[in-house]
């Protein structure tokens, strides 16, 4: 499980509009 940063996945997200 080796992900670059939930953080940083769910910033992109929101930038989506998720």
């Amino acid at each position: 499980f080796s992900t670059p940063s939930v953080e940083s996945i769910t910033e992109q997200l929101h930038r989506a509009g998720f």
